[in-house]
């Protein structure tokens, strides 16, 4: 016995410090745990809401904090079709600029994007019929003809080619001038191709007034009237309404043209060819609205958390069909468990449902 007791007093002396350094970490780690629960009155415990499901449906929220609730109401609202809306330049404010002679293309600065002016020279244009007329003039000028003199300037003038540039010494290559104050829309051609009378070059639109078009199903087509408002969804500040509905299915896409002329212009700038979704508004009528936020769905159907009118802290899922919504709102059918006076969770929603759907689970 006093064998035993010698060996375990030898191994005591021997990791005698390790027992302090362990009983130095635990002193310590409860000194911590004390202060820590002095300054932290809910102690480590993580706050959570608690509910509690009281039938398949319905969930009962003793702390409201955490929720956002929002009155139904019921006002005008807009019945509308959804189409995919390309931002452009309406087809008047378009200019072409092209050959009237047979040549060849200089050069051409103008690249797609930049500004030009009214008169601005955006390329140069070699051409032997252009020198030809040159030529023809400075001999009826030489003979004072005037009625050649007047045939050649005719002549000339149908080429596009200012009298100003000839007498700036333009013999062979003459400038391209921009027709309007706008934009380069597209470049036809590079420097150096060889051109034909009617041949494209340039396509310029003039800034200012903006058109929405698109392309729509033939069955929408039939909907759609001339004058309906049309929204867009990214900004609602902005207003279009429909000029033309093309008669015509594209024999390709099978698709039909739609144009909508914006009538109150965007605050923000928005680039031409900007792809945008769109409503054409169909009509107008009063309907039970609701937060768009307060809708929560799964693989079927769509639903909202209604609170109790008799027990504020209980809320029942209920299953809706959405008509039509907009950015921020939606129009339902008539539902027997929502009226003008419900109030629905538009924040907070999607936990009642998830608890709901995880006590299902158990």
């Amino acid at each position: 016995m006093a064998f035993f007791l010698e060996k375990i007093e030898n191994k005591f002396k021997k990791h005698k410090n390790n027992y302090k350094l362990q009983g130095l970490i635990v002193f310590s780690a409860l000194v911590i745990w004390v202060f820590a629960k002095a300054l932290w009155p809910s102690g480590f415990r993580h706050e959570k809401i608690i509910f509690q499901k009281t039938s398949a449906n319905q969930v009962q929220a003793q702390d409201l904090s955490h929720l956002k609730i929002e009155k139904a109401i019921e006002k005008p609202f807009p019945r509308s079709l959804e189409i995919s809306a390309k931002l452009t330049i309406p087809d008047k404010d378009i200019f072409i600029v092209s050959s009237r002679v047979t040549g060849r293309l200089e050069s051409l600065k103008a690249a797609v994007g930049d500004s030009v002016t009214g008169g601005a020279a955006l390329g140069t244009i070699w051409s032997p019929d252009f020198a030809t007329a040159v030529e023809e003039l400075t001999i009826a000028q030489g003979q004072k003809n005037s009625s050649l003199i007047q045939l050649t300037v005719k002549k000339i003038d149908s080429m596009g080619i200012r009298m100003e540039d000839i007498k700036n010494g333009a013999t062979t290559v003459f400038p391209i001038r921009s027709p309007i104050n706008g934009v380069v829309l597209d470049r036809k051609m590079n420097a150096g191709a060889s051109l034909q009378v009617g041949d494209q070059i340039l396509v310029l639109g003039r800034l200012g007034a903006m058109q929405l078009q698109a392309d729509i199903l033939s069955e929408q087509s039939l909907l759609i009237k001339n004058g309906m408002k049309v929204m867009l969804d990214e900004f609602p500040e902005a207003e279009a309404q429909v000029v033309s509905v093309s008669p015509i299915v594209d024999a390709n896409t099978r698709l039909i043209k739609l144009k909508a002329d914006i009538t109150k212009n965007f605050a923000q700038k928005v680039p031409q060819e900007t792809l945008l979704k769109a409503r054409v508004v169909l009509e107008i009528k009063n309907s039970l609205v609701l937060p768009l936020k307060a809708l929560i769905r799964d693989s079927e159907n769509e639903f909202i958390m209604v609170q109790s009118k008799s027990d504020p802290s209980l809320f029942s899922k209920v299953k809706v069909v959405v008509r039509d919504r907009l950015a921020d709102e939606m129009m339902i059918d008539s539902n027997p468990d929502v009226d003008a006076n419900s109030m629905v969770v538009s924040e907070g929603a999607l936990l009642l449902e998830r608890y709901l759907s995880d006590e299902e689970a158990d």
